[in-house]
């Protein structure tokens, strides 16, 4: 990373939700995700991973210099022969998706506007259960959260990563049955697909849904 202006490499970053940088992979298809952490070293990020497939990937990474803002910046490039297909642009009809033994569920509707997400009126709320049906209230911080949401629109890529409102004392104290995210941000209408994590029983599961984002 460096300073645009000068060139000078920058070596000194703030910690941001525990790590120096978050680093999220997707395909084409979005249907693959990925949340890692690179490793900072001699002024460099470096990370290892595994790919799925032959696709195309999009990766976004984010970090803090210090003294300056939190940035973004996303690459796009291709693994083995690449070509992994158009996403499915489907909004979910179901509000609920089930991982493992716990079912969340979209408390709100499934179409929000981006008029709403500009001036931050925009809620997503997750309600979590057990497979008995009965609340979930051990969700553990991931990353010094109770989750972590990031939306990517279907055709240009155009990313949000959102923390909840809640923010947790500390690693043991748990939350749930609901968190809630107050989507702001910049973002044009379409289709989003949403990546939700979160720590039930320090268990991390990941909880995708396919929204609709209007005017």
């Amino acid at each position: 990373v460096f300073t645009a202006h000068t060139g000078t490499l920058i070596t000194g970053f703030d910690t941001i939700h525990d790590k120096l940088a978050h680093l999220v992979i997707v395909n084409d298809k979005r249907n693959y995700y990925s949340h890692i952490h690179p490793d900072f070293a001699d002024g460099q990020f470096t990370v290892n991973t595994t790919f799925p497939a032959d696709d195309n990937y999009r990766a976004y990474i984010s970090f803090q210099p210090k003294g300056d803002a939190e940035q973004v910046f996303a690459y796009s490039f291709a693994v083995g022969k690449g070509g992994g297909g158009a996403p499915d642009k489907t909004v979910d009809a179901t509000k609920s998706k089930t991982v493992g033994a716990i079912t969340a569920s979209l408390a709100g509707p499934t179409t929000v506007s981006a008029a709403d997400i500009a001036s931050g009126k925009a809620k997503v709320v997750f309600h979590f259960t057990d497979s008995n049906g009965s609340p979930v209230t051990n969700l553990y911080p991931y990353l010094a959260a109770f989750g972590h949401l990031v939306m990517i629109n279907a055709d240009s890529y155009s990313y949000l990563h959102v923390h909840p409102l809640v923010v947790p004392f500390g690693p043991e104290e748990t939350g749930g049955p609901d968190v809630e995210f107050m989507v702001m941000g910049s973002v044009k209408p379409g289709i989003y697909k949403l990546f939700g994590q979160f720590n039930p029983g320090k268990e991390l599961i990941t909880v995708p849904f396919t929204i609709e984002v209007t005017k």
